[in-house]
C-alpha cells in the first residue's frame, strides 16, 4: 500500500463509493487504495421502503467487498455532507486487509433506528458499476436486497435498451418495472438510458408522444434542464 499522507484519512466505501466516477466528482482529491473484504459484517439497506441506502452491521460469519480510498480533510467533509454524518451515519474505525497488512480505515455506518426496505434503481445501478469495475461478486448485492426485503427476493429484468443494467420491480405495482425516480408504465429501462433516450429523443417509439406532448413532459422537461 502507497504511503500515507500524514494530514489524510483512510476511508473504506462499500455502498455508492465504490464507484470510480461518483467518487472523482464528489471527492476530487481522494485516491483508491485497493479492494478489501470487511470480515465479520453484513451488507444491508435501511432508511425506507424504497429509497433505502447501504449500511454495514456486525455478522460473524458475513463479509462484504470494499474499496480502500485516501482521503483528504476536504473529502472527508464532502462525505460527510453526502452521509448525513452525525445524524444519518456515525463513524467507526475498522481493519481490513490490504496486500497482506491489516489496515485501520475510517467507515460510515448508519445510526439505529432506520428500517429495512429496497434501494432505488438509480442508486443501485451506481454501486452495480462499482462492483464490476471493482470485479465484486453481486451475489452479496442480492444476498442484501433479500436481506433488507424480510427474505422475498425481488424480481429484476436487464434494462430494455442497454441491455445491461438492472431494473427492479415495483413493490407497490407486482409486474410492474420501473427507474426509481418516474415510473414509465411496465418498461424496464433504467435511468441512464431513461435520461439519455426516453427524455431527449422520441420516447423510445414508446407510443405515448413525443417531447413535449409526451404525458411525461414534466419528467423530460426536468432532466433536459436540470443542467
Amino acid at each position: 500500500m502507497r504511503k500515507i499522507n500524514k494530514a489524510n484519512k483512510v476511508y473504506l466505501a462499500y455502498g455508492s463509493n465504490l464507484n470510480l466516477e461518483q467518487m472523482g466528482f464528489r471527492c476530487p482529491y481522494a485516491v483508491p487504495l485497493g479492494p478489501v473484504e470487511l470480515r465479520g459484517y453484513r451488507l444491508l439497506f435501511r432508511g425506507g421502503k424504497n429509497n433505502a441506502v447501504a449500511t454495514v452491521e456486525p455478522d460473524e460469519g458475513c463479509s462484504v467487498p470494499a474499496l480502500l480510498w485516501e482521503i483528504t480533510p476536504r473529502d472527508e467533509e464532502a462525505l460527510d455532507h453526502y452521509e448525513g454524518w452525525p445524524r444519518f451515519y456515525r463513524k467507526e474505525t475498522v481493519t481490513a486487509e490490504l496486500d497482506g497488512k491489516p489496515v485501520e480505515a475510517m467507515v460510515y455506518v448508519m445510526n439505529a433506528g432506520h428500517p429495512l426496505g429496497l434501494p432505488g434503481d438509480y442508486y443501485l445501478n451506481v454501486i452495480l458499476e462499482g462492483y464490476a469495475t471493482a470485479g465484486f461478486d453481486p451475489a452479496v448485492l442480492e444476498a442484501a436486497m433479500q436481506d433488507s426485503t424480510g427474505g422475498e427476493q425481488p424480481m429484476a429484468k436487464n434494462c430494455k435498451l442497454c441491455g445491461c443494467a438492472m431494473v427492479w420491480e415495483n413493490p407497490h405495482l407486482p409486474g410492474h418495472y420501473h427507474e426509481s425516480s418516474c415510473n414509465i408504465e411496465d418498461w424496464p429501462i433504467c435511468h441512464d438510458c431513461m435520461v439519455e433516450h426516453c427524455c431527449q429523443t422520441n420516447c423510445l417509439g414508446c407510443g405515448y408522444g413525443q417531447y413535449p406532448d409526451c404525458r411525461f413532459s414534466d419528467m423530460k422537461h426536468h432532466y433536459m434542464t436540470e443542467e
